[in-house]
């Protein structure tokens, strides 16, 4: 990173930050550089990434558009190198040494998939889990049906058991689960799109509500890149 830097040229990852606030980002850096320093972005279901370059800016000023848009943005960001977010996340655990199970409903083994596709995962990934059925749910990750019948099993506390579940009866020290609608239920309190994910270890468990829109593929797509995201955050924010 510091070479490319030294040359001008800055790159990062985020998640889920809307476009038109990138625009507006792409605006505001071009404005305090008096378009000496450019903002271009790519984005794929969510997955964004960031180019920032110096169009003839002094370091002193490539280095304050830099620092302004890591202090604007910096709880979207997940990297400061070109990268995918299967990629930082295996990294991460590789060098937390810790070990990472999944549980998934509606994302239907993409995250998994995901992570398993990047070479050496096989050190840090220990298994997952398709629990598309509520009964799956309950039998193999141990969600209690009370909870179901109370919450639903779309739920942030059904999210929450799944991952406990996972904590508990796998070898892992690291849990990602996904509870959601990838398709219309008919119903007004059941959205296409409500989404929850959760990740945490023994020593907390976070969950994230996601409302996600588009086609079943496009919500499924959203879903995975959203867990992968905040598995990402959590490593980087509980570090060992």
């Amino acid at each position: 990173m510091l070479e490319s830097y030294n040359r001008g040229e800055a790159v990062f990852k985020l998640f889920n930050l809307p476009v038109n606030t990138l625009n507006l980002a792409k605006q505001k850096i071009e404005q305090i550089s008096s378009g000496a320093v450019e903002l271009d972005f790519e984005n794929f279901f969510g997955d964004i990434t960031v180019f920032l370059r110096s169009k003839g800016a002094s370091p002193l000023l490539f280095d304050k558009a830099v620092k302004s848009f890591i202090n604007t943005f910096k709880r979207y960001i997940y990297a400061d190198y070109l990268c995918e977010l299967n990629e930082n996340a295996i990294e991460l655990l590789k060098i937390s040494g810790r070990k990472i199970s999944v549980a998934e409903s509606f994302t239907g083994g993409s995250i998994a998939s995901s992570l398993t596709a990047i070479a050496g995962a096989s050190k840090v990934f220990y298994e997952g889990f398709v629990c598309y059925n509520t009964q799956a749910k309950i039998e193999r990750l141990g969600v209690n049906l009370n909870t179901v019948r109370e919450y639903t099993v779309v739920s942030r506390e059904v999210a929450c058991e799944m991952v406990r579940g996972l904590l508990e009866k796998s070898n892992c020290d690291v849990g990602v689960a996904t509870t959601g609608y990838a398709s219309p239920t008919g119903e007004s309190d059941k959205p296409c799109g409500l989404c929850y994910i959760a990740v945490g270890d023994e020593r907390k468990i976070q969950v994230f509500q996601y409302n996600f829109s588009g086609d079943r593929e496009q919500i499924t797509k959203q879903g995975k890149n959203a867990a992968l995201f905040e598995l990402n955050k959590f490593l980087k924010d509980n570090a060992i």
